[in-house]
């Protein structure tokens, strides 16, 4: 009887592991890495909709922009910048 408990809680945390494990991961894959991310407000007008943000690597001739949300949010995912 004994043994069966030991293995019942063994399992169980085994599984509450793998669930906590598995959530982080997703919620990983939901959000993907940004490099750079802001929001452009105004202070009459507030959250930005539409606007287009541009930025350049140090010692790059190339710069890559990205257009703000609904929010005014913007995000350069990481691969880019």
């Amino acid at each position: 009887m004994e043994t069966k408990r030991i293995l019942l809680i063994a399992g169980g945390a085994l599984a509450a592991i793998l669930l906590q494990t598995a959530s982080a991961r997703l919620h990983a894959e939901a959000q993907p890495a940004s490099a750079l991310s802001g929001q452009v407000t105004s202070a009459e007008e507030g959250p930005m909709e539409g606007v287009v943000v541009s930025a350049k690597k140090d010692g790059s001739t190339i710069s890559i922009s990205v257009v703000t949300n609904a929010a005014g949010r913007f995000a350069f995912p990481v691969a880019r910048l």
